[in-house]
Order: structure tokens, then C-alpha cells, then sequence
């Protein structure tokens, strides 16, 4: 009897499958996607940058969450767009965001709260990464009972 695919086939694309469905999880659940914060100014006179502060609450304690000052692009009369990428936040998780104006005299401006929901991992791609998982197991527990049912008959007809 042919076989069309070996033995040993199926135990590396199951192993594939199961590669494919780990990396899903891991990207979705380990490193979510960063929080995005794009702001926009019409002038900057005298502005040297900006800090941006997060809380998990609106009326709650902001920390400001950008390593160094984020500093300002544009000239004193035009404006320029920004965006700054929260890393550290929790997938799912729903957080509010202050954003300071710092002047070269050393003045701070901090503006009114916004929140922003960071995003959560997708149903889709859970399904998606449980299916190869699944699938990858399967296909590698065929696998493996083919190798044994060949070995089985090699080592008989050896015997005979």
C-alpha cells in the first residue's frame, strides 16, 4: 500500500501547527499591541516637549509613563503632529491618559484626562490559535501511531 504522505511528515507539520497556534498566543497574550497617543498642536512658542501621564481611574494619581521628554517638532509658529506608543499596557485594560506641555522656563501645562482602551486579544484569533493547536496534536498523534503500526509490522515480518 502507498502511502501519500510518510510517517514522519505528519509528525513535522503537526509540530508546524502547533508552532503557528503558540505564536498566536504568545504575540496576543504576552505583547499586546501598544497603546497609540497621537496629539496635534497649532503653534509651539517656547515649548521644549511633552510628558504624557496615565492612571487607571480619571479623578485617580497619574505617573507619567514617558521615559524622557518627549520633545517638540515644530517651529514657534507652526504646529506639529505626535504620536508616542504606550508598551506597558495590559491588554483589555482601560486607562486615562494626561498630556503636559513643558516650556524652556520650565512651565507645565497639563491638559484634560482622555481614556483609551487598549486592545483586548480577538476571539477570532483565539479560535484560530486553539484550531492549530489542536490540529497540530492531532496530526502528530496520527503520526505517531502510523510510525508504531509500521515498526509493528517491519519488526513481524523480521521474525517470520
Amino acid at each position: 500500500m502507498k502511502q501519500l504522505i510518510s510517517e514522519y511528515a505528519l509528525i513535522g507539520l503537526g509540530a508546524i501547527w502547533i508552532f503557528f497556534g503558540s505564536w498566536i498566543l504568545m504575540g496576543d497574550f504576552f505583547q499586546p499591541p501598544p497603546v497609540l497617543i497621537q496629539w496635534s498642536t497649532e503653534t509651539e512658542f517656547e515649548t521644549a516637549g511633552f510628558n504624557i501621564y496615565r492612571s487607571d481611574q480619571i479623578d485617580g494619581e497619574y505617573e507619567q509613563v514617558n521615559v524622557q521628554l518627549i520633545p517638540a517638532q515644530a517651529d514657534a509658529a507652526a504646529g506639529a503632529t505626535y504620536t508616542w506608543e504606550d508598551t506597558q499596557a495590559e491588554a483589555g485594560k482601560t486607562y486615562f491618559y494626561r498630556l503636559e506641555d513643558v516650556e524652556y522656563n520650565n512651565a507645565r501645562t497639563r491638559h484634560e484626562p482622555f481614556s483609551h482602551t487598549s486592545a483586548a486579544a480577538s476571539p477570532i484569533k483565539l479560535i484560530v490559535a486553539f484550531s492549530a493547536l489542536i490540529f497540530g496534536i492531532a496530526l502528530i498523534f496520527y503520526g505517531r501511531i502510523e510510525l508504531r503500526k509500521k515498526n509493528r509490522l517491519q519488526s513481524s515480518i523480521i521474525t517470520t
